[in-house]
C-alpha cells in the first residue's frame, strides 16, 4: 500500500509537469499520464474501503470468546493481525486464566494513518503481565528500519530490530548489558514462528493462515524468561510484515 501510495504520488506530480509544458519530450502522452494516475488513485480508494469493510466486520466477533478446548497450547490469544486492536487484547494460559494484556497504541492521528493505511509500522506495542509492563516504542531516529526502544516498567531493557531476508523475516532482540540476544524467524508467508537463544529455542508461535481475525497459540519452552516479554515480541513479528 505504501509504494502504491507513492507511486501515485510520482505519478501525479509528473502529470502536472506534463500538462503545464515543463517535462522533456516522451512517448507517453499528457491524457495517458492522467489515466494511470487515475487508476492508481481507483486502486488506492479500493484497498482502502476494502479494509474499512474488514475491520467493521472484525467489530462483530470483538467480544468472541476463544476455544481454549481445541487450542492445545500454553497461551492463546485472538487477535487481528493486519489491523491490531488498540484495546486490551488478553491472553489465556491453557488453564484458562488471563495471563497478560496487550494492545498496540499511537500518539497521534498521523501515526494511526500511517499504519492502518499505508502499512508504515510507527504504532507502539503494550504488554502488562504479572508485575511487569513492557512498553515497545517505535525509536524514530530510524524511521525506516523499524527498530523499537523495549522498557520493562519505564526502564529501558534493550532495543528490537526487523529485517527482511530472502526468504525471512528475521527479528532480533538485543537486551542492555551482557544478556543474551533473542532471534524470532519467520519464513515469509508461513504461519509459525520461531524464538531462538542461540541454539536453544525458547518460544514457538503460529496463528491461521489467510484471516484477518487469528487464533494465536503459543508455546513457551524457556522457563527463565517472562512469557509476557516473549509473547510480546512475538506479537510486533505478526504485525510487522513485509509490504
Amino acid at each position: 500500500m505504501l509504494r502504491l501510495f507513492v507511486f501515485f504520488l510520482l505519478l501525479f506530480v509528473i502529470s502536472i509537469v506534463d500538462t503545464l509544458g515543463l517535462g522533456p519530450d516522451n512517448p507517453i502522452t499528457t491524457g495517458e499520464l492522467w489515466m494511470f494516475t487515475g487508476i492508481a488513485f481507483v486502486a488506492i480508494i479500493g484497498i482502502g474501503l476494502m479494509r474499512s469493510y474488514q475491520r467493521r466486520a472484525d467489530q462483530q466477533r470483538d467480544e468472541a470468546p476463544v476455544d481454549l478446548n481445541e487450542l492445545a497450547f500454553d497461551y492463546v490469544y485472538q487477535e487481528k493481525f493486519r489491523d491490531a486492536s488498540e484495546d486490551w487484547t488478553t491472553v489465556f494460559s491453557k488453564d484458562g486464566e488471563k495471563s497478560c494484556e496487550l494492545r498496540i497504541k499511537f500518539r497521534h492521528p498521523v501515526q494511526r494513518f500511517l499504519a492502518r493505511y499505508l502499512d508504515f509500522f510507527v504504532f507502539h506495542v503494550e504488554v502488562q503481565g504479572e508485575g511487569q509492563t513492557y512498553d515497545f516504542k517505535h525509536n524514530w531516529k530510524h524511521l525506516f528500519k523499524y527498530k523499537w526502544d523495549v522498557y520493562a516498567n519505564g526502564a529501558y531493557m534493550g532495543k528490537f530490530q526487523t529485517s527482511f531476508k530472502a526468504q525471512s523475516l528475521n527479528v532480533d532482540f538485543q537486551p542492555e548489558g551482557r544478556g543474551q540476544s533473542l532471534l524470532y524467524e519467520r519464513m515469509l508467508g508461513s504461519a509459525e514462528t520461531k524464538a531462538w537463544a542461540g541454539q536453544e529455542k525458547v518460544m514457538e508461535g503460529q496463528r491461521e493462515r489467510f484471516k484477518i481475525r487469528s487464533n494465536h497459540r503459543i508455546n513457551v519452552y524457556s522457563t527463565d524468561r517472562d512469557p509476557a516479554l516473549l509473547i510480546g515480541l512475538y506479537h510486533l513479528t505478526v504485525l510487522v510484515r513485509k509490504n
